[in-house]
Formats: structure tokens, sequence, C-alpha cells
């Protein structure tokens, strides 16, 4: 068979392939698997690598409390003020009956120093005990009557046969111990009462000499003299250029300077004891700021600063001063007052707060971690601290408690029980950064990065 050979025609034909059509469920399931994905990691997938941890912002403070039952007489601060070192905060009297002067013991009128403050309380202490001794030995008395009676009754009983002569002798040896007991609180009495005697004795001794001491502090903007007296004096202030001149109407009986300050503005200190003149000569004019005279312990604060001025007075000028009944008490460091629990002329209990002051750029935070995650905590190690409004710092671990302690009431669930967690002490690399995050006991989140490989101990 013989083919024939014909041209191949080929036909190109173009074709047009269709667009696929853009699959919107198939969008929207992609979308919705990624975002949970990112959810799963955000919420839980850094739990893998990080401790998350509580703390609170703790700041250096002091709560102002006295040692003794005190009655406010004026508060100088108020709440949220800042106060300078050695700033008086308030002024109190520990004794609100005593007045400037009174009749004790025969009618001697006593002048209310230090010293006599001083013995007056140990005599109220040593009266107490006297009378607690006093009560003591008559209940110890009506015990041994009625021993009395009862062995009377023992030894009716006795002849009665009815009684036992055990009985008889063991309410004899009570009654030996009751009256060895009585003999014992009759010399603790005597020896009490004589004390009560020696300190009345020595109240009186202490109310007429009188004693100046001299004592000096400098403040950035003025600097404070204070002439402090072992009793009551009278006065009377003068002021001139650069001379201070305080005359006392008693006779002085010693003038102690407590302490000399060379700082380029005392030249001398002179005391004309014929006279009972005390002279503080000034290498520059001074100007009296404020002075105050103070009833309990007796003193004078008089504040100076340097007058600049050309126009200065050249006459003698007297100066009277704020009379204060009570005692000052001071800041022991710069801060801020940010509570006050008391008003004016209110009583303050011993040991109870009356006002609370912090003190600014010494900060730190109380982290507490759960107790699984003891293993992977140690000192030194680097902290993340996220603040409410999503700021975060660095800092780092410089203490772990040795016991774990209860949560703060703010991370304690009301009706669960008390949770106990690791607790570690946490100061930040850089504070002056948190400058503007020092608010006490704010919460902060704490993440620690875990360290997979540290070995357990």
């Amino acid at each position: 068979m013989r083919l024939r050979n014909k041209p191949l025609h080929i036909k190109e034909i173009d074709e047009f392939s269709e667009k696929r059509k853009f699959n919107i469920g198939k969008f929207i399931y992609l979308l919705f698997l990624v975002t949970v994905v990112a959810f799963i990691f955000w919420k839980w997938g850094k739990g893998f690598l990080y401790i998350k941890g509580r703390g609170q912002i703790k700041i250096s403070r002091l709560n102002v409390q006295e040692i003794t039952d005190i009655r406010l007489l004026k508060i100088k601060v108020k709440e949220g003020s800042k106060v300078s070192k050695g700033e008086i905060l308030f002024t109190f009297t520990r004794y609100p009956g005593f007045t400037t002067s009174g009749k004790i013991y025969g009618g001697e009128i006593l002048n209310r120093t230090k010293e006599y403050m001083k013995l007056k309380e140990e005599m109220r202490k040593t009266n107490y005990e006297l009378k607690k001794k006093l009560k003591e030995r008559n209940f110890i008395s009506k015990e041994i009557k009625e021993r009395v009676k009862k062995q009377e009754k023992a030894r009716k009983l006795l002849l009665l046969r009815i009684g036992t002569a055990d009985e008889v002798e063991r309410i004899s040896q009570e009654i030996k111990k009751l009256t060895h007991q009585k003999n014992l609180i009759n010399e603790e009495i005597k020896y009490l009462q004589n004390q009560f005697q020696n300190l009345r004795q020595l109240i009186y001794s202490n109310s007429h000499k009188l004693e100046i001491h001299f004592g000096w502090k400098n403040f950035p903007d003025y600097s404070e003299i204070v002439f402090k007296g072992n009793r009551d004096f009278e006065y009377e202030l003068t002021e001139f250029k650069n001379k201070i001149e305080l005359e006392v109407k008693d006779k002085v009986s010693d003038f102690i300077p407590e302490q000399i300050v060379r700082n380029g503005l005392i030249q001398s200190i002179n005391f004309i004891k014929d006279r009972n003149i005390i002279s503080i000569v000034f290498l520059k004019n001074v100007k009296i700021r404020f002075c105050s005279s103070f009833l309990f312990p007796p003193k004078l604060i008089v504040q100076i600063s340097e007058e600049r001025s050309e126009k200065i007075s050249p006459t003698r000028k007297k100066i009277s001063c704020k009379k204060t009944y009570g005692e000052v008490f001071r800041s022991p460091f710069s801060g801020m007052v940010t509570r006050i629990y008391f008003n004016n002329y209110e009583v303050a209990l011993k040991g109870e707060k009356i006002m609370t002051i912090f003190q600014p750029g010494e900060i730190h935070i109380k982290g507490f971690f759960e107790q699984p995650d003891l293993k992977y905590l140690k000192t030194g190690d680097n902290v993340i601290i996220e603040f409410p409004d999503s700021s975060k710092y660095e800092g780092k671990i410089s203490r772990l408690y040795y016991a774990s302690l209860p949560l703060p009431p703010e991370f304690q669930k009301k009706y669960e029980p008390i949770h106990r967690s690791i607790v570690a002490d946490i100061v930040p690399l850089n504070p002056n950064l948190m400058r503007d995050k020092e608010v006490e006991k704010m919460s902060v989140t704490l993440w620690v990065k875990k360290n997979l490989f540290r070995k357990e101990k």
C-alpha cells in the first residue's frame, strides 16, 4: 500500500484560561486560624519562655510615732507637702495637764524643765508600782484571813473525827507561803516609798539653777540658733545689724555652747555673765526671719538669714517671739508627707502612727512568684517590669526570701485559702527612668526569663 504525501496543516487555537475566582471562605478560615494561633501564643506561649509574677512598688518611708502618749498642739505641714531634713513637722506635749506653773509638794512652785519632766515621769512610774504592790498586799492579807478561818474549821472537824490532820497541815503550809509573800511585798513597798521620797527631793533641787545651752543648725535657706534652758527663763531679744543679743532676766549660772560652727557667718559668741547677756556677732548683716519660744522643753529658736539689702535700720530692734507650748518633732530626712492621721489638739497614744513620710529616690519592688517557679529563680536574674500603662523597664533580683509569705490583700482572692508565694526584692537597673512611677503599692507585672538548662540544686 502506497501512501501519498500530503501537506500537514496545523491550526493554532488561542486558548484563554479563565481567572480563578477569589475564595472568600478559604481566606476567612486562614485568617481565623492565624488569629487563634497568635492568641494562643500571646496568652500561653510566653509562659513557656518566661515566669510571670506580680509585684508592688515600695518606697522608703517613715511612720512617725511616739514612745509615749502625747497631745498634738499644732501640725505644721499638710498632706502632699514636701519637707526638708530638720523641718518642724508638729508640736506636742507629753503632759497635757501641765501649765506654766503649779504648786506641788508643800506649795513649792516648780518650773517645767526637761530634767523635771524626767524625774516626774520616774516618780509617776514609782507611784504606779507602789499602788500596785499595796493592792497585791491587801489581796494576800485577805487570802491569809480566809486560810486562817479554814484552818480553824479543819481543826474543829479533826476534833470531831470528821476531818484529817493532813488537811490541817496543808492549810498551815499555805498560810506560811502567803505570809512569806506578804513579807517580800512589804520590803518592796518600803523600797519604793524611799525611792519616791528621793525623787521628790531631786525634783525640788532641780527647779532653781539656770543653765543656757547654745546650739546651731544649718538649712538650705536659713540658719537656726537654739537657746535651751534647764528651766523656764524670761528674756529680751534684740537685733542690730550684724549682732543678736539675748538678755536673760534671771541669773544664769552657766552658759554652755553645745556646738560652735565655723561656717563663715559667725564671728564670735560672747557671754557677759554680770549682765546675763549672750551676744552673737556675725561677719555679715543678718535678719531674724522667725522666733519662737517653747515652754517644754524650755528653749528659744531663732531663724536667721543673710540680709543683702542695703537699707538696714541703724537702731536696735526688739524682737517679740511667738510662744509655743510643747516640744517639736523634726523630719529626720527630706521627703513628702503622704498621710496625716490626727488633727490639732488630738491625743496620740503610744505607738500610734501620727503621719507618714515617703523618701523619693529609693524605689524597689517586692515580687511574688508561684512556688513551683523557685527552680527558675536566682539572685541576680534580670527581670522585665511591666507597669499598668504597658511601659516596661529592666531590673534584677537583689534578694530571695528564705520563707514563703502570704500574698498582699490586693492579690489575695477573697473566698480562697491564704496563698503563700516565693518573695523576691527587685531593684530597677536605672531608677532615674522610673521617677514618674514612684507610687506606693502600685501593682506591676514581672517577667523572668526561664533558664531551662539550669540544674536544680
